[in-house]
């Protein structure tokens, strides 16, 4: 796309009888010599591909590698469109076809649509709202809802039962709707005005690394130049920009710097134009500019080289490995371990024996069908609790009025149900997770720490506990010591389920085992104060 972009006439249609419809994008009298363009989208393609955020999201198991995919080929297609006098309007027809591709992928789309009306209304001297432009702006409806229809497939397949049924939007349109509306997410939009002021921070602080950090002088250039030389263009990249920004600073996620790709994809067509116009006063050394891609390459390697991260996938194993056979466990760990461990479940065949229980999950209406197809014994044994926190659950997601105190207590008394229903016959465990945030789930019983999860037992008593079947070697060896999101999370949670070992242990005089468990804590995370306190403590009690 980058090439075409630079190669297109890119002048305004508003001053063509003018003299300036004699300047290109550069702001010289002919056009950019071919060797320019072919130096100028090379290297702003590899800016674009060793821009941290951008190959960060090559390499993760997301959406967005997708979208990336499909939003640069709408962007491109419209372009073509809008520059082809509408000559070629099949442009255009693909141009819509990708749209609604673009979104049944993710809804973000929508965030380039005002840009994109704005480029079609746009002709060569005004806007244009002619019949004819409407009519055509119909027609352009057919490959978009083509695309969009396959959405249908997702009612279509639910029906079958697969083993995995996200949203089970068979059951009716409202379902069907609130799944692919995105409506449990839409909490977040707008919802916090200190997260504003986080993403703002967050924003400027990764902008540098998208282009080796001199490339923003190439950037700005672009913006000045294209603003002079044409004015639609620039409009056009510009309220991508500016609305896909306005949007996701008031996004309140975690894992937010992904949404910021809507906003470096028209940035990136920037630097190539700036790269454009640096050429005019460089003339023999556009290749030189390579330099900036490097800089990139340089300095976003270590954080976007995944080839020895094995941070969930020994984090999982540590976990699993330490539960005993046919233990049933709760836990909201996604991102941690329970979506890898489904998958090594359900694909791998790894610990068949295992029940998890998704504990955030459960707060969806279709959970509980999925859960009942799982582990039907499991459902029967709580289905009275599972009726009545249905009840509320589904007033809650249809937005009608609810009683906030009591869906709370019947999703208690669900957890519960859990536990007392199957303790007699299985082990059952729950995460730290669990522990801080649902302090009356399994209140009544003895919580003694097992690997990274918490045994929860019926008999007070003194148990023993162990770290000697821990395998943190590549688990270690996986922190690169840059501030991600995951892998801070991970490693402190990692120490302190450690360290919760090494209190307990120490609690019940176990000294040795509470002085391993601090070390390997500390090993983790230096500024554990708790087990800094406990390693001390432990050393004190040997010595005695």
């Amino acid at each position: 796309m980058t090439n075409i972009f630079l190669s297109l006439k890119l002048k305004s249609r508003s001053v063509r009888s003018s003299k300036k419809n004699k300047k290109n994008i550069s702001g010289t009298d002919e056009a950019p010599e071919k060797k320019y363009i072919l130096i100028t989208s090379s290297v702003t393609t590899l800016i674009y591909a060793f821009g941290l955020t951008i190959w960060q999201q090559a390499t993760n198991f997301e959406v967005y590698s997708l979208q990336i995919l499909l939003i640069n080929l709408v962007i491109y297609f419209f372009i073509r469109a809008w520059q082809s006098n509408e000559t070629e309007k099949g442009f255009y027809l693909f141009g819509a076809f990708l749209l609604g591709l673009s979104f049944t992928n993710h809804l973000t789309t929508i965030l380039i649509v005002p840009a994109l009306i704005f480029l079609y209304f746009k002709s060569s001297q005004k806007f244009s709202f002619s019949t004819q432009k409407f009519k055509f702006g119909l027609i352009l409806l057919i490959p978009f809802i083509l695309a969009l229809s396959i959405y249908l497939y997702l009612p279509i397949r639910s029906s079958m039962q697969p083993d995995f049924n996200w949203g089970w939007v068979s059951r009716d349109f409202d379902k069907f709707w609130y799944h692919v509306s995105g409506k449990q997410y839409q909490v977040w939009m707008f919802s916090d005005s200190d997260a504003m002021k986080r993403n703002v921070s967050l924003f400027f602080q990764i902008l540098p690394n998208q282009f080796g950090w001199i490339g923003i002088l190439p950037l700005l250039l672009g913006i000045y130049w294209l603003i002079r030389t044409n004015l639609t263009y620039a409009i056009f990249l510009l309220l991508i920009t500016i609305i896909t920004f306005g949007y996701v600073i008031n996004y309140s996620i975690h894992d937010i710097d992904s949404y910021f790709i809507l906003v470096f994809i028209p940035l990136h067509l920037f630097v190539g134009v700036g790269l454009i116009w640096l050429c005019k006063f460089f003339k023999n050394f556009g290749w030189g500019f390579i330099i900036i891609p490097i800089i990139s390459l340089f300095i976003n390697y270590e954080r976007c080289d995944l080839s020895k991260d094995f941070l969930v996938r020994e984090y999982t194993k540590n976990l699993i490995n330490n539960l005993e056979k046919d233990a049933l466990i709760i836990s909201a760990q996604w991102d941690y371990w329970c979506s890898a461990f489904w998958y090594m479940q359900k694909v791998e065949e790894v610990r068949t024996d295992i029940i998890l229980v998704e504990k955030e999950l459960l707060r969806r209406t279709w959970y509980p069908y999925q859960f009942k197809n799982w582990h039907p014994e499991i459902f029967e044994n709580s289905i009275r609790e599972f009726e009545l926190f249905l009840e509320d659950l589904e007033l809650f997601e249809q937005g009608k009025p609810y009683n906030p105190q009591r869906i709370q207590a019947r999703f208690v008394n669900l957890l519960n149900s859990f536990i007392e229903r199957n303790i007699k016959e299985r082990p059952i465990y729950i995460t730290l997770d669990v522990l801080q945030t649902e302090p009356d789930v399994g209140k009544n019983y003895e919580k003694i720490p097992e690997g990274f999860a918490i045994r929860l037992r019926d008999k007070r008593d003194i148990y023993k506990v162990s770290v000697d079947n821990f395998d943190l070697e590549l688990f270690e060896k996986s922190f690169k010591r840059k501030e991600n999101h995951l892998e801070e999370g991970i490693r402190k949670l990692a120490s302190t389920n450690l360290a919760f070992i090494g209190n307990y242990a120490l609690a019940t005089e176990q000294f040795e085992t509470a002085r391993k468990s601090y070390e390997m804590s500390l090993r983790l995370d230096k500024t554990n104060h708790s087990a800094i306190q406990g390693i001390e403590n432990a050393n004190k009690r040997l010595q005695q």
